[in-house]
């Protein structure tokens, strides 16, 4: 028996390319990427202790701080935004390859692609469960049809 080396197929992990408008195209991962969601978890946690001595009476607003926006624009853009195609341009109008610190940059800027990434992702990760959830639905075409892919015992009559 041979065993076989293949590319991952992108539905199962969870990445496709989605189509914001004609000419321009994003490579977006699901929302529930381990990476993303582990980065998400621990700047939750580094805001939660840098906040932990604050209280209501005595807020406080550091040059230091940074919103909660753009540390999600950060992580959107470093793992959900995976690549683009098309016409995306610097503040000086020159179109630009895609990068995680310029995709971080644009979702920034542009409330609207931020909104649409997020829910172009949340797509993406419900859709790889469903395709997920069909697959192990299907008998395999390896085994006999039998529901726990094992054969039946011969009788010995």
């Amino acid at each position: 028996m041979a065993l076989r080396i293949s590319q991952a197929d992108p539905a199962a992990i969870g990445e496709r390319w989605v189509d914001f408008d004609k000419e321009i195209s994003f490579k977006i991962a699901g929302i529930d990427t381990e990476a993303y969601q582990i980065a998400l978890e621990r700047a939750r946690r580094l805001i939660a202790r840098e906040d932990a001595g604050q209280t209501l009476a005595n807020l406080t607003a550091g040059k230091s701080d940074r919103r909660e926006h753009d540390i999600q624009c950060d992580l959107l853009g470093r793992y959900i935004v995976l690549d683009w195609k098309g016409p995306i341009e610097d503040d000086d109008g020159k179109v630009v390859a895609y990068s995680p610190e310029l995709a971080a940059k644009l979702l920034r800027a542009n409330v609207a692609v931020f909104a649409w990434v997020i829910t172009e992702a949340t797509k993406v990760a419900l859709d790889a469960k469903q395709e997920v959830a069909e697959t192990v639905g299907k008998r395999s075409s390896g085994s006999a049809g039998n529901g726990n892919g094992r054969a039946k015992a011969k009788s010995r009559a």
